[in-house]
């Protein structure tokens, strides 16, 4: 794989529904297929990568996704925040912000 500049890893891990929440079942898949539709539409293969994942651990948060080399936390994420998420990192090289998860909402809890 080349190295590329960004990194994304969204949940999609699925619980029972008795079960703690899961990113899986708040829309995990929907949003990793939106990710890859916005990269491949903007062009931005080479630049970008996303896999998705099974638990990242702030499952309550759900979906998660954490970007990396950026090592930043997004929460609660919706499909339609792909475009805005993908363009603020890959064209204007910075977070957004409304999405952050703080630190002590990033530690393990599945």
């Amino acid at each position: 794989m080349p190295k590329v500049d960004h990194h994304f890893f969204i949940c999609t891990n699925t619980r029972p529904p008795i079960a703690n929440p899961s990113c899986g079942a708040s829309n995990g898949h929907e949003l990793f297929a939106k990710f890859r539709e916005v990269i491949e539409k903007n062009g931005w293969q080479k630049k970008v990568a996303v896999n998705a994942t099974s638990c990242l651990g702030p499952c309550e948060n759900g979906p998660v996704i954490v970007v990396y080399p950026a090592g930043v936390w997004y929460g609660n994420v919706k499909p339609g925040d792909a475009d805005e998420i993908l363009r603020s990192h890959v064209v204007e090289g910075r977070s957004v912000e409304r999405l952050l998860l703080q630190e002590e909402e990033t530690t393990h809890s599945s």
